[in-house]
C-alpha cells in the first residue's frame, strides 16, 4: 500500500520511517471524518491497519536495535574489565 506524504511523494508504507508512519496514521486518522463516503471511509480505515502494522513493526525494531546495543555495550565493559585484570 502507498501513501502520500506531506510533500505530496508516494511512498510504499512499508519503506516509512517511525517518525513519517506517526505522522501519516495522525494525519489519515484527522481525515476519517471527512469521509466522501462509506467506501472512502473504508479505504481510510485501511489506510490506518497497514500504518498501525507498520508502526508496531517499527517500534519491534526498535527494541531489538536497543537490547543489542546494551548487549554489545556490556560485552565491551566485560571485555575492557578483561584487559584491565578487573
Amino acid at each position: 500500500m502507498y501513501i502520500s506524504l506531506d510533500d505530496g511523494d508516494l511512498v510504499l508504507v512499508d519503506l516509512l520511517t517511525l517518525d513519517e508512519a506517526l505522522a501519516a496514521r495522525a494525519r489519515t486518522e484527522a481525515e476519517l471524518p471527512w469521509a466522501y463516503n462509506s467506501a472512502h471511509a473504508a479505504a481510510l480505515r485501511l489506510t490506518l491497519d497497514h500504518l498501525d502494522e507498520q508502526i508496531e513493526w517499527l517500534h519491534e525494531q526498535a527494541e531489538a536495535q536497543a537490547a543489542d546495543d546494551a548487549a554489545d555495550q556490556i560485552a565491551q565493559d566485560w571485555f575492557a574489565d578483561y584487559l584491565m585484570g578487573i
